[in-house]
């Protein structure tokens, strides 16, 4: 069918919005776990490698890391903590609420961080590399949270 009329200003605008809504659809993002999983299998590797006594247990080497935790705060702090943490995300996915999972994502870098840091006291350790990428991949997702549902 041919076209007799010119196009409003309006018309011209939905296409253009419509033609940018397509270049959208047509984006792959590479999804978190896959990255998270594909660098914590790297880095372990190295660490493996780097660290030849990774796995062997020395005691007399190692301090307890739960004694470190409860004395930055008692075990139903860290429960309440990371329920909370966990409750913010969940409710925040649920209820579609953007600022909501900001900060639930933000308050998990926070207790993700604090966690990298009590296990790193016992380098080489993978509690170290699972909290570091743990907050690495927070931190991502605060970046891009709006992009995501």
């Amino acid at each position: 069918m041919k076209e007799t009329a010119e196009k409003t200003p309006e018309e011209l605008a939905y296409q253009e919005i419509a033609a940018r809504v397509e270049e959208v659809r047509g984006r792959k993002f590479v999804p978190l776990f896959e990255w998270y999983v594909t660098m914590f299998s790297v880095i372990f590797s190295v660490a493996l490698f780097v660290f030849p006594d990774f796995l062997q247990f020395t005691g007399s080497n190692t301090t307890n890391l739960y004694e470190i935790m409860l004395n930055l705060m008692p075990q139903h702090m860290w429960a309440f903590a990371f329920l909370i943490a966990g409750l913010v995300k969940s409710v925040g996915l649920l209820i579609k609420n953007t600022p909501m999972r900001t900060l639930g994502l933000v308050l998990s870098v926070f207790l993700y961080l604090i966690m990298t840091i009590c296990y790193s006291v016992n380098f080489p350790a993978i509690g170290s590399i699972v909290f570091g990428l743990m907050t690495l991949f927070s931190g991502i997702s605060v970046m891009i949270v709006k992009h995501t549902g």
